[in-house]
């Protein structure tokens, strides 16, 4: 018997009913899976049914007890909503459970075996598994060949209209303009929220660019309604913002999630949880508002649970802000502000680390904490390049230590901390209380470790900054706490991320080989005996051109680089945009031509990778817009004339 596990947002309505939203497959189950996860009926339904196997198939992601994205903070008040059931009938799971662990606990006392099938976190298919009547296959991971997934989950149009035709109060009012899903039950009269929002657009396909949409909306004329529908993207939706400042927790609006197996050839269901989950902020008298009656960005995590930066106008990777207080030599400091191209700053020499940016990849790269706490050696390094700024409308990240310090950086920073016995850099959007970080002490002149006992997160506009240093890559930076200065943090630099490449040369006296970065569209090239092609980059300085030449001696030599296959994606350098598709993994695939260019290309738009699984394959040019790795990515860029 195939089962598959959903989760269905709702927004109480100011009339009492329940409108939904959206429904999502790949469900993650993290850490707060388990609060009144209803296991007395899943259990009674697995053990009823003569079950002598059960296969769950999940992502690297779904079952986790840790966080999968980058920035997902757990500073929502997620209640649960208990029904009609009662706390003798929901016997407790331990908190720190994944949902694997409570199965094979569970099955343990019977004779029922488990099997557990891991997919690729991007992966859009599983594996076949044959399917009999005393099996049961419960899926977490996406499967773009399930109907649920592919038609209503991945899309919102298909869903909404399934929900409309089935019960028209139960959606939303929408407009959606489609020969096959159209919906148009907005006005002629508008919904009043007074000082709030009243409709947003929304992006048909799941994921969308996060930090863009919903954009929420004051409408306050149906001309400025009818407009808004002329207006839409080929993709895009308006639909009516569910508010009702009577239904708040903490001051907080709600978002309700149902978490439900549906399983067997009559699609049955059983209700496993429901959840009450707030917004990030608390709501304030009135939104504020730009000159198009759209949200501000600062203001948008009071209407929305999703948390995410939400520019699309700075670099992806940051390592500072304007407060940064960065460790010299000398033992001042200086602000992130003030540091000037050559200026030497104080690090440490670490043990068993590359310090080439391009050639590790610092989201795998661990050590021994034995070899870093007895080995490293006190050092300098010197601003290499001129520190990017970028105006950043996002996440601040501050946490507390027990060695009363304070630290407060960029979600997207990475520190050193000690991972059990071994040493890693983390994000500061990653760390959780009790995680162990190092910090020097500038008393003592020795590297330490302590525990964070608090980890906070504001909503705000600041200055960031992105830093190269070299020759080695990290450099220390001070504690905030008000008038001291005694700690710092072990910080990493900004990271260029290449695919990695080696090619191996086997004969000759020599090779003469030079590479320059793929940002700027070009080979890298050889020259000399048996010369071959290669694509690839070099360090890349932000999008400039850098030159790098190396010598190899010979037979046997091998040359270590990093490859790209990176294309200028912004949809400021296109025109005459036409949507060809969507790919598997759920990306609009493009039909366009680049201003004052010929040719007609096929590729994605830049911005609609903001605030999804795949805003790392885009990178900064030179020229302020972005461009896109399609390595990392399930869309082709191609020139299709």
């Amino acid at each position: 018997m195939r089962a598959v596990i959903i989760g269905t947002d709702f927004m109480k309505d100011t009339d009492g009913t329940f409108k939904v939203l959206e429904t999502n497959t790949n469900v993650q189950l993290d850490t707060q899976w388990s609060i009144n996860f209803d296991s007395t009926s899943f259990e009674n339904f697995v053990l009823s049914n003569n079950f002598t196997e059960v296969v769950l198939i999940s992502n690297e992601n779904s079952t986790s007890s840790e966080t999968s994205h980058t920035i997902n903070y757990e500073i929502n008040e997620i209640r649960s909503i208990n029904a009609n059931r009662t706390e003798n009938s929901l016997p407790t799971i331990p908190f720190n459970f994944t949902f694997d662990q409570y199965l094979k606990s569970f099955l343990s006392q019977s004779s029922i075996e488990l099997t557990t099938i891991t997919t690729d976190k991007t992966s859009s298919t599983i594996p076949f598994i044959e399917d009999t009547e005393d099996k049961l296959i419960i899926r977490l991971s996406y499967d773009t060949t399930a109907l649920i997934d592919d038609n209503y989950a991945r899309d919102n149009w298909g869903f909404l209209k399934l929900m409309y035709d089935t019960d028209n109060n139960s959606i939303p009012k929408c407009y959606i303009n489609d020969s096959e899903f159209g919906i148009d039950n907005i006005g002629p009269t508008l919904r009043d929220n007074g000082n709030h929002p009243n409709y947003c657009i929304k992006k048909r396909v799941t994921p969308s660019a996060n930090k863009i949409y919903p954009i929420l909306l004051k409408v306050s004329t149906i001309e400025e309604l009818n407009e808004l529908k002329s207006n839409l993207e080929v993709d895009e939706y308006i639909q009516e913002y569910i508010f009702n400042s009577d239904d708040l927790f903490d001051g907080r609006l709600n978002t309700f999630r149902s978490i439900d197996l549906i399983y067997g050839s009559n699609l049955d269901i059983i209700n496993l949880q429901v959840i009450e989950k707030t917004k990030i902020l608390p709501l304030l008298s009135s939104a504020d508002f730009d000159d198009n009656n759209q949200v501000q960005p600062w203001d948008r995590m009071r209407y929305l649970e999703k948390f995410y930066t939400l520019s699309s106008e700075i670099a992806i990777e940051l390592s500072a802000t304007e407060n940064t207080k960065i460790l010299l030599p000398n033992g001042t400091t200086k602000l992130a502000t003030g540091l000037q191209i050559g200026d030497e700053v104080k690090t440490l020499n670490i043990p068993n680390i590359l310090d080439d940016d391009l050639m590790s990849n610092l989201d795998e790269w661990s050590t021994s904490y034995d070899s870093v706490i007895n080995d490293y050696q006190l050092s300098s390094t010197f601003l290499s390049h001129e520190a990017i700024t970028s105006d950043y409308y996002g996440v601040l990240v501050t946490f507390n230590t027990e060695s009363n310090t304070i630290f407060s950086d960029v979600g997207h920073a990475k520190i050193m901390v000690k991972d059990g016995e071994n040493v890693k850099f983390e994000k500061y959007g990653l760390l959780k209380i009790g995680d162990e970080v190092f910090i020097y002490d500038t008393n003592i002149s020795q590297l330490i470790t302590t525990k964070i006992t608090e980890v906070n997160f504001r909503f705000d506009k600041f200055t960031a900054y992105t830093l190269d240093f070299e020759e080695i890559d990290w450099f220390i930076t001070m504690e905030e706490t008000e008038n001291q200065s005694r700690y710092g943090l072990i910080t990493h630099n900004y990271t260029y991320d290449c695919r990695y490449w080696q090619a191996q040369y086997f004969s000759g006296p020599g090779y003469c080989v030079a590479w320059v970065t793929c940002a700027g569209g070009t080979l890298f090239t050889t020259c000399g005996w048996n010369s071959d092609y290669f694509g690839g980059c070099s360090r890349t300085v932000y999008g400039k051109n850098a030159a790098q030449f190396t010598y190899l001696p010979g037979s046997g030599a091998i040359a270590n680089g990093a490859y790209c296959n990176t294309q200028k994606s912004d949809i400021n350098y296109k025109e005459n945009l036409t949507l060809l598709g969507v790919s598997e993994n759920g990306l609009n695939i493009y039909q366009f031509n680049y201003k004052n260019e010929e040719g007609l290309y096929q590729g994605v738009i830049a911005q609609e990778l903001i605030g999804t699984n795949y805003e790392d394959s885009l990178f900064l040019n030179e020229d302020g817009f972005y461009v896109v790795d399609y390595n990392k990515i399930d869309v082709e860029f191609k020139k299709l004339n």
